[in-house]
């Protein structure tokens, strides 16, 4: 990364990071220290980053090509949909 554009990263999140809550910012911290993971000479983890605003929705993968990008997300709506299970009260007790 030239300095330029490193210079420019930094002014951002310290920009934004002067708007964050105590939480915000100790979250934002794990996000990145996440993010490094999956890059350098050995990375040691992929993932994929969905970004979505009421217009559009954008799908970024890391460290990872379309059918691994393709397996991750079907492995979130899975453990999305067991969270979602777990957490629904069982259907004898609706009625």
């Amino acid at each position: 990364m030239n300095k330029e554009l490193a210079d420019t990263a930094l002014a951002a999140i310290e920009k934004r990071a002067s708007d964050m809550t105590e939480e915000q910012k100790n979250h934002f911290a794990a996000l990145v220290t996440m993010l490094l993971s999956c890059y350098g000479k050995h990375p040691i983890a992929r993932g994929v980053l969905i970004l979505a605003n009421a217009d559009t929705v954008n799908t970024f993968g890391i460290n990872a090509d379309e059918f691994e990008i393709n397996g991750l997300i079907e492995s979130v709506r899975e453990s999305v949909h067991d969270m979602l299970q777990h957490d629904a009260p069982a259907q004898g007790m609706m009625n």
